[in-house]
């Protein structure tokens, strides 16, 4: 992806998600750094969180906070990161 594209894609995301163009820019700052997550995989991620409103709906587990938040910024990671983002797991080899 060329440069241009990252561009567009990064205020594409600042678009989509409100940030401010103070914070916008801080984010730039990432730009061209090799991004890696590690993720947490034990058992203890099957735990339902407690912060749930309403005593109808199904509680989401630690996994199913951190897929979503690592959607996100495994979205973001990727118009900063020319060569890609590694995601690695706590539990498994690399």
């Amino acid at each position: 992806m060329s440069d241009q594209e990252r561009m567009a894609k990064f205020q594409q995301f600042i678009r989509r998600y409100e940030i401010n163009t103070t914070f916008a820019t801080k984010l730039r700052g990432l730009d061209g750094y090799e991004i890696v997550f590690i993720c947490d995989d034990s058992g203890s991620m099957n735990t339902e969180l407690s912060d749930v409103s309403g005593p109808y709906n199904q509680a989401p587990t630690r996994w199913d906070e951190l897929k979503q938040t690592v959607s996100i910024v495994v979205d973001l990671a990727s118009t900063l990161d020319p060569d890609g983002v590694d995601v690695y797991f706590l539990n498994r080899e690399p």
